[in-house]
């Protein structure tokens, strides 16, 4: 089972946020995420004062095509739609905002740069390919009218979505004819690759858990922070003498999850934010952790599976493997891709 994603870790590598295009379409489409304004931290691509708030302002060029500010709210929209099922509260943008904005811009950088190969190698998108995406988007709303005015109040029309999905089968397209045109590692390559990546190929070692969340509000002060805390530790009194966790959560909890007990499925490490992830993985079946802090408030944490890994034999693993090693050279692709760019910023 999928876990809850409630607050998941930013930390993924740069080709990673290519995928998911589509969903994060959606998502933006039906209002449940805001774009976010860039804000200054030097080398970053800003504006100073009210001109870095406005949209149309152009940030920079890449390959003297314009970036504005609107392009990197929308990529970094789109991101956060692919981090999280549910809208992300404001405080938890604002912790993810400094990791975001340089991504998002090197990800418009190699969309720019990734047409360009699109358009020197005669790669292009099928109408009927095109045409069939189009008509995927739509089915996700219950008619054209309410699909219409959700393009309307995100400021889009349907020809401005129809061109930001063609360009991004136009990337994703590129993609497919540079991986074309590797050559198949040798076997003496994958071998050495799985021998120093063991632990990758070994099955991550997950815990089933349930939480319940004393959330953080926007403002809120030192005081009322301690009251959190102290109405936390009263709950996991009482989990501890023996109530009923999944009625605590749903009367309690500020996580969506209250509303199936309080369960966030089953994940692996590098998927919850650390100090979650440092207790649920401490914790054995049936135990109820001590109240942990994050970002997004105060936790009260029951696991109820702990499951260990297992390494695959290198036979058993080798189509990973080979996967694993024309991802390395893609994203040393996308890299360089990046690093070649002619970037102008303002």
């Amino acid at each position: 089972m999928k876990p809850n994603k409630c607050f998941f870790s930013a930390n993924q590598p740069l080709g990673v946020w290519i995928l998911g295009f589509l969903c994060a379409c959606l998502f933006v489409l039906s209002g449940a995420s805001q774009a976010a304004d860039p804000a200054d931290s030097g080398s970053k691509p800003t504006q100073q004062g009210e001109n870095r708030m406005n949209p149309s302002t152009v940030i920079a060029t890449v390959n003297d095509e314009p970036v504005t500010v609107g392009d990197v709210n929308q990529e970094m929209s789109m991101m956060l739609s692919r981090m999280s099922s549910q809208p992300l509260p404001p405080q938890a943008i604002e912790q993810l905002r400094p990791q975001l904005e340089p991504q998002a811009f090197n990800q418009i950088v190699l969309k720019i740069e990734l047409k360009s190969y699109a358009d020197a190698n005669g790669v292009s998108v099928p109408d009927a390919s095109l045409d069939h995406e189009i008509d995927q988007v739509q089915s996700q709303f219950p008619n054209k009218e309410t699909f219409e005015q959700a393009l309307s109040q995100q400021g889009m029309t349907m020809d401005a979505l129809k061109d930001q999905i063609e360009r991004q089968m136009l990337v994703s397209s590129a993609v497919d004819h540079y991986l074309g045109t590797l050559p198949d590692p040798s076997e003496d390559t994958l071998k050495t690759y799985y021998d120093e990546h063991l632990d990758d190929y070994a099955s991550d070692e997950t815990v089933a858990a349930s939480h319940i969340l004393i959330g953080f509000d926007q403002g809120d002060t030192d005081e009322a922070k301690a009251a959190k805390k102290e109405e936390a530790e009263e709950i996991r009194k009482e989990l501890v003498g023996g109530a009923d966790f999944a009625t605590l959560a749903k009367e309690h909890s500020s996580c969506p999850s209250k509303e199936k007990g309080g369960s966030l499925g089953e994940f692996g490490k590098g998927q919850m934010v650390p100090p979650f992830e440092e207790a649920a993985f401490a914790l054995e079946p049936g135990e109820i952790s001590d109240v942990v802090e994050t970002q997004f408030g105060y936790h009260v944490i029951k696991v109820s599976e702990h499951n260990t890994g297992e390494t695959p034999s290198f036979e058993e693993a080798k189509d990973d493997v080979k996967k694993a090693v024309n991802e390395e050279k893609l994203e040393d692709w996308f890299q360089g891709l990046i690093a070649d760019a002619k970037i102008e910023k303002n």
